[in-house]
């Protein structure tokens, strides 16, 4: 029984302590606020599927896209902080029969991109550029 009470005790003084945080206002953030920029188109592959997009920033804040295109060769492409195409979209995975899938992309200390993805072709195989 005073187990019981005990539990009771300490869930009232719980119960109190937590709703001192009820009080406390928070800012409500508007939609406005949370979007940083407008939504830009980053490539038009007109009827090809572009697909399987990652993306990473480097410490100038230029951004940079790796995607696959009917999921066969990769492409990459650079915008800077404002939008703007630095580097227009190049194909970096070699001509030949390929199947890219789950193409990855992360910019180092340096600012040196390391592109990763699958190859589909044959057998499963992992590739880096």
């Amino acid at each position: 029984m005073e187990t019981a009470k005990m539990r009771n005790s300490v869930t009232m003084v719980l119960l109190m302590m937590m709703s001192t945080f009820a009080v406390i206002e928070f800012p409500q953030a508007e939609a406005s606020e949370v979007v940083l920029t407008d939504a830009i188109q980053i490539v038009n592959g007109g009827s090809a599927s572009d697909k399987m997009v990652a993306a990473d920033a480097d410490s100038m804040g230029n951004v940079h896209f790796v995607w696959s295109r009917n999921t066969q060769h990769l492409w990459y492409q650079m915008h800077d902080p404002r939008g703007e195409v630095l580097i227009a979209e190049t194909q970096i995975s070699n001509p030949g029969a390929h199947r890219a899938w789950h193409p990855d992309i992360i910019i180092d200390g340096d600012d040196n991109a390391h592109i990763t993805w699958a190859d589909k072709s044959s057998q499963w195989t992992i590739l880096y550029t």
